[in-house]
């Protein structure tokens, strides 16, 4: 309930894949996730940043766990620092 704008991050292939998608008309997804992430576009309400990390295929577990922790940690402060939130 509430939730206009969300981003949502995966591994795949060997990217770092992150497709935002927005019901509020003030937000341009385009704008959000080439200034956020330095790369990406999409259409009206769908941004999608691709990020190739082919460096980090085939880690050991712990590695891999580790890795997506602090891909996820960097990837929700850009995210909040594009939108002014401080949480």
């Amino acid at each position: 309930d509430g939730i206009r704008t969300s981003v949502v991050v995966a591994m795949v292939n060997g990217s770092i894949d992150i497709s935002v998608r927005s019901t509020n008309s003030s937000l341009d997804v385009n704008e959000f996730v080439r200034k956020a992430f330095g790369v990406g576009g999409g259409k009206v309400g769908a941004g999608r940043a691709l990020i190739p990390v082919s460096l980090f295929e085939n880690l050991p577990k712990e590695l891999s766990v580790e890795l997506w922790d602090t891909l996820y940690k960097i990837v929700k402060l850009k995210a909040l620092a594009f939108t002014g939130d401080k949480r």
